[in-house]
């Protein structure tokens, strides 16, 4: 097995073993207020920033919340009031505002190159976070994002962590993205990428 094969293998244990959804109160109001507050916000940004643009990605999130580490399982209700924000619920928001717009989009993942300076020191603030998700591994890391369907058979892919549409030509170097997985059974175009299958396709 070759490097990328075998990071790959250990996400997709990270995805089947560590990775909840942002979960819900049975028979109570207040992650439903939680999720309709948000989408409120994410319609007043729109309006305000890109005046209503449907595809528009939510930059607003990376600004009204800061990256960090955030403890699973959590609930709508509490995670729209945390300061501090963790990829998988930026994903989550990101995904419910665009469904609110009747944009058909899914949960997906990249892995990406990183300098081991910025790992080591990732790695440090995490293992210092309660019931936070493993996800840094030596040069590479695990990054929640969403697959936005743009037409039929075609995507396009969002970071809301860092409020960019991603380039599928970027693969090398810092941050360059090696590999990636949406959460479908449909087979999507992504560039000149072929995705879908909830399989890892290397870039």
């Amino acid at each position: 097995m070759n490097l990328a094969a075998a990071v790959i293998e250990q996400n997709n244990l990270i995805i089947r073993n560590n990775c909840p959804d942002v979960q819900s109160h049975a028979g109570k109001d207040c992650c439903k207020n939680a999720r309709n507050w948000l989408v409120a916000m994410a319609r007043s940004f729109d309006f305000s920033v890109t005046d209503g643009a449907r595809l528009a990605g939510p930059g607003w999130l990376k600004t009204f919340y800061e990256w960090g580490p955030s403890a699973w399982p959590v609930y709508w209700c509490e995670a729209v009031s945390l300061p501090v924000i963790d990829c998988g619920l930026f994903r989550a928001f990101a995904n419910l505002i665009f469904a609110a717009k009747g944009i058909e989009c899914f949960d997906a993942q990249v892995l990406r190159l990183q300098q081991q300076s910025a790992t080591s020191h990732w790695q440090k603030r995490w293992d210092g976070a309660a019931n936070s998700l493993p996800w840094v591994s030596k040069n590479f890391v695990y990054h929640e994002i969403c697959a936005v369907k743009t037409s039929d058979s075609r995507c396009e892919l969002y970071d809301p962590t860092d409020g960019v549409w991603l380039d599928a030509d970027i693969t090398k170097g810092h941050n360059g993205h090696f590999a990636v997985r949406v959460e479908s059974s449909e087979v999507l175009q992504w560039q000149h990428q072929t995705l879908g299958g909830f399989q890892w396709v290397s870039l």
